[in-house]
């Protein structure tokens, strides 16, 4: 992003683990999509900081080959995924799934 941009920071990487979680199961994403513990910019609930954490470090293990861990998380805590639910700064539904039959 360029220096100064709104578009950056804390917010936007933390927000990015929970983009790629999603994406990495099959949901069909853009970049401004946002449900669950998905914020603007600004400081994040301790909750949804420590999810961040935790599935960063899903995220580098299933990437070093165990994925159990990371799927059963995703599977379990709808944070991970969107639903029916209206994304911030989008109007438009955030219930777009993609994968093979």
């Amino acid at each position: 992003m360029e220096p100064g941009s709104e578009i950056g920071g804390p917010w936007f990487i933390r927000n990015y683990v929970f983009l790629e979680v999603a994406h990495r199961y099959g949901d069909e994403l853009l970049l401004w999509d946002g449900w669950g513990a998905m914020t603007g910019p600004g400081p994040a609930e301790p909750a949804d900081l420590e999810l961040a954490d935790d599935v960063a470090a899903l995220l580098v293990a299933a990437d070093e080959g165990d994925e159990a861990a990371l799927y059963q998380r995703y599977l379990a805590d709808s944070r991970l995924h969107p639903g029916p639910k209206r994304s911030p700064g989008c109007r438009r539904w955030v219930s777009r799934r993609c994968g093979w039959s």
